[in-house]
């Protein structure tokens, strides 16, 4: 049997952001002013809006989520702040300290530390004292040379550093000096990176799809394989059994792609491109829910494994003319002769549905709203979505 992946685009944060955080049954926008916007998580597909909390200076342009704490930096100054999230919805800065990083690039947040990339260098503050934190060291080395750190990811005592050029391996049993261990053998590009720890998988990004490394020996990573499918690259997130990537080349294709992965190495499961938008700039996962932060807003979407299709059917519907007018067609994928079918609005809601009983129908379009709007079809476990622009 064939499988794939439902993408489906559940709603949408209209706020001009630079990156998201989830933990602790809350999502975190990091907007382009100097706030946070907690949002609900009650129900994940649909985030509920919190009371937007302010602070003073200007806006960190990355967040990590860290138990009961969030942080911050990047930006003008790459201040680095501590948020108490005790209270869920109301994010309190409670300490910074100025790092002297300049355009920081990833950030990641340990229970007592915080590790900035910038450039061939990482500022490490250390945070014991959430209220007073301090600037712990500036490091950079020879294996940071030729490269600029892009992404930063810890396994215990240990240290993943994505620096464009390479992927580098440091011990960090003291978090105030990394000790270099190894240079991953074989990777020539790593943007972003991720993990699935029950697994003992790792994530590197490149510029072509992504690399699979197993960690059950953290210091040594080994190489697992390969995968790569629509062209995608940069930003990584798993969860929830898939692995999203989205693109960064800020081109008119840019979207996201999803892999299936059940601890072997993920396997292209479907892509979603020319709809998220452009600048993709970072992504938060709950389970199989993702979070995809970008310049325009933030997009929220619903994985799903797609069963039950024989091999070798089409698993695409299509529809055309795409953007439409007044009337558009509905083409089922091969193998289907009937669904049911239902149209959202962009915050969720349903517009029309119908059951189709047959593999090409026409639909009216003519009462709805200029916008974007997203289809479900459901029949026998296939459940693909797909955006539908509506233009007057």
């Amino acid at each position: 049997m064939a499988q794939s992946a439902a993408i489906t685009q559940t709603s949408f944060i209209g706020q001009p952001s630079f990156d998201v955080a989830a933990g602790g049954g809350y999502l975190y926008v990091q907007p382009t002013s100097p706030s946070i916007i907690p949002y609900d998580l009650t129900n994940p597909e649909v985030p509920a809006s919190q009371p937007t909390i302010n602070y003073t200076g200007s806006a960190n342009s990355f967040i990590e989520y860290t138990p009961g704490y969030l942080y911050g930096c990047g930006g003008v100054g790459n201040l680095f702040r501590v948020f108490d999230i005790s209270s869920a919805a109301n994010p309190t800065v409670i300490g910074s300290v100025p790092t002297g990083a300049l355009n920081v690039r990833a950030l990641y947040a340990a229970p007592n530390y915080g590790f900035a990339g910038s450039s061939d260098s990482i500022f490490i503050v250390n945070t014991t004292n959430k209220n007073s934190p301090t600037l712990a060291a500036a490091f950079s080395d020879g294996n940071l040379a030729g490269g600029t750190v892009s992404g930063l990811l810890a396994n215990g005592s240990v240290l993943y550093v994505a620096n464009t050029s390479s992927l580098l391996v440091y011990d960090i049993s003291n978090p105030a000096s990394p000790s270099f261990v190894t240079a991953v053998s074989g990777v020539t590009s790593s943007l972003s990176l991720s993990m699935d720890a029950s697994n003992n998988r790792l994530f590197s990004g490149n510029s072509s799809g992504m690399e699979v490394y197993d960690i059950s020996t953290p210091n040594a990573p080994s190489f697992v394989g390969s995968a790569g499918g629509s062209g995608a690259n940069g930003i990584l997130q798993y969860g929830g059994g898939f692995v999203l990537q989205g693109d960064t080349d800020n081109s008119s294709t840019q979207g996201v792609v999803a892999y299936l992965f059940n601890g072997g190495l993920p396997v292209f499961g479907g892509d979603f491109l020319g709809t998220i938008g452009f600048s993709i700039t970072g992504m938060a996962a709950q389970d199989s829910i993702f979070y995809v932060c970008k310049f325009g807003g933030v997009e929220v979407i619903k994985l799903e494994t797609i069963v039950g299709v024989e091999d070798g059917l089409e698993l695409e519907a299509k529809w055309y003319p795409n953007p439409a007018n007044e009337r558009a067609f509905l083409q089922l994928p091969e193998g289907l002769a009937q669904a049911d079918v239902q149209l959202y609005n962009q915050i969720g809601q349903v517009v029309r549905s119908w059951s189709q009983e047959t593999v090409r129908q026409e639909v009216d379009l003519s009462q709805l709203a200029p916008g974007p709007y997203f289809i479900e079809i459901n029949s026998e476990g296939y459940r693909p979505q797909r955006e539908l622009i509506i233009v007057q």
